[in-house]
């Protein structure tokens, strides 16, 4: 007895249909278990810093040319007057204590760890080496760097 075509295709369409929607149902309850977070929206836009004032800004162009702007004024170092150019100074100068400042060191750890001890050998002069036998004298060697400490 032999199978007609029509039969497999029509078998193999059926079984088609019942592993898709097995994929189906199977796929829905495991989102019931695990429920996904929404979908993400676009990323939303930086809020807008508050206007502060700006004192001083120094960016640098594409020619890594310095542009200075003080109290929002753009700055050329051959076209400030001498009360922008004081303001500029003062503006650094007020800046220093910030720049200097250190955070002060935990309480249970030393400010600044010991330095690390310096050893050194003493150079001899060629008169006190003795003289090469082939031999090595080893105590011979310790009483030698043990004396010259």
């Amino acid at each position: 007895m032999t199978i007609s075509p029509i039969f497999l295709f029509l078998l193999l369409g059926i079984s088609v249909a019942v592993s898709l929607v097995a994929g189906y149902v199977v796929a829905q309850m495991e989102s019931r278990k695990h429920p996904s977070a929404p979908p993400a929206a676009a990323p939303a836009a930086p809020k807008p810093m508050p206007q502060k004032p700006a004192i001083l800004r120094v960016d640098m162009d594409a020619s890594f040319q310095w542009q200075v702007e003080l109290d929002g004024t753009p700055l050329h170092p051959a076209q400030m007057t001498p009360e922008q150019r004081a303001r500029l100074v003062g503006i650094v100068v007020q800046m220093r204590p910030w720049l200097d400042a250190k955070a002060p060191p935990p309480a249970n750890l030393p400010a600044t760890p010991p330095p690390a001890p310096v050893l050194s050998i003493p150079k001899t002069p060629a008169a006190e080496l003795p003289k090469a036998t082939g031999k090595i004298d080893f105590m011979r060697g310790m009483r030698t760097l043990i004396n010259n400490e």
